[in-house]
């Protein structure tokens, strides 16, 4: 069995300490728990999910010291990563905004575009035959009104507009699949 820790931390939150130095301690600190949680064994997986990356590392050019500071942090702690966890932690950033990011940080990154027409209908009737067990475990029909309420639960939050400008930019960028 794999134990996998999953942190979530919204980019404001690593900066609402306020002092200086206080992001770049509050990072390391982070990767320290992720180090320290893979060395516990070699099953164990860190996950840290870093979101509104943008608001935590913008581009160092429009920003202040501060976040450049930030910046570098984030990336030498990234580049440590492989050597001192043998791979077991892993990095992920969100962001609406992948152009206020500094270019440093969108160098390695891989692009996960929505999913098909195809991919979105098994969603649907993955969620609808879960919501069918869930509401009654012996239940051996999917009706009608499942389908409805997973349509609910997989809508598109996207705009068409903003899907288009993140596939410019995943174009422009020649982002890794």
């Amino acid at each position: 069995a794999c134990h996998l820790m999953l942190r979530v931390i919204n980019g404001a939150e690593i900066l609402s300490g306020g002092g200086i130095g206080d992001a770049e301690r509050a990072l390391r600190d982070l990767f320290d728990q992720g180090r320290a949680f893979t060395r516990q064994s070699n099953r164990h997986v860190f996950c840290l999910f870093l979101d509104e990356l943008d608001a935590l590392c913008p581009r160092r050019e429009a920003s202040g010291r501060s976040h450049s500071r930030i910046v570098a942090q984030l990336l030498t702690l990234m580049d440590g990563v492989d050597a001192s966890t043998n791979s077991r932690m892993l990095v992920f950033g969100a962001t609406n905004l992948p152009h206020s990011i500094d270019p440093a940080l969108r160098r390695p990154v891989v692009y996960v575009p929505l999913p098909d027409q195809d991919d979105r209908f098994k969603n649907v009737c993955r969620e609808a035959a879960l919501l069918a067990l869930r509401e009654n475990i012996h239940m051996e029909e999917i009706d009608v009104r499942h389908f409805q309420q997973a349509l609910l639960l997989t809508s598109p939050v996207s705009s068409e507009e903003s899907l288009e400008t993140f596939q410019r930019f995943h174009d422009k960028q020649g982002a890794h699949d």
